[in-house]
């Protein structure tokens, strides 16, 4: 690995660092948004559960005998910002809904983010570790050949064995040719 490999690394390490981060603080925004939005959802159902009541007890009073003007008036006066509260607590719920599925948003962004540099690390780890083997493998070669070479000048430079009492040639092809008899 030269060096402009080793700073490429490097670099790509660091930025696989601060790609881990980005999503860490973009998942906990979305848990903090998601918690918010639960919340909201529970102040809606304590409102509901408010106006819910408030209605309970005055179809309570209209069920016995009858029910003066000032005490349903006084009753509306009650319902009427219970009612307000659940509005807004629905208003809310939508609001926080949308900032969790926002902050999710932006979380899968990070992640898939983080995932591509993870695959790119993984890819140029691989292309680094078959350029590693193939240089070796040249350098293996290249020993080979040496080994090779040196072993052919050994074998040009020792004596050679005489081949006068051989048969080569046409006296060859004349010496399997003979025939015995049968």
């Amino acid at each position: 690995m030269n060096r402009s490999d080793a700073d490429r690394a490097r670099r790509m390490a660091r930025i696989a660092r601060v790609r881990t981060l980005e999503e860490r603080v973009a998942r906990a925004a979305w848990a903090q948004a998601q918690q918010k939005a639960q919340a909201a959802v529970e102040a809606l159902s304590r409102a509901k559960g408010e106006v819910a009541g408030a209605l309970d007890g005055l179809r309570a009073l209209q069920s016995g005998a009858v029910l003066a003007g000032s005490t349903w008036i006084a009753f509306q006066r009650t319902v009427a910002p219970l009612e307000r509260r659940v509005g807004a607590a629905r208003e809310s719920v939508r609001t926080q809904a949308g900032r969790a599925e926002r902050a999710r948003e932006v979380w899968a962004t990070a992640e898939r983010a983080r995932r591509a540099l993870e695959h790119l690390v993984e890819n140029a780890r691989t292309a680094a570790r078959v350029e590693r083997e193939r240089v070796e493998a040249a350098r293996m070669d290249e020993q080979a050949s040496f080994r090779d070479q040196g072993r052919r000048r050994e074998q040009s430079s020792a004596p050679q064995p005489p081949t006068a009492d051989l048969p080569t040639g046409a006296a060859l092809r004349r010496a399997d040719d003979v025939r015995t008899p049968r």
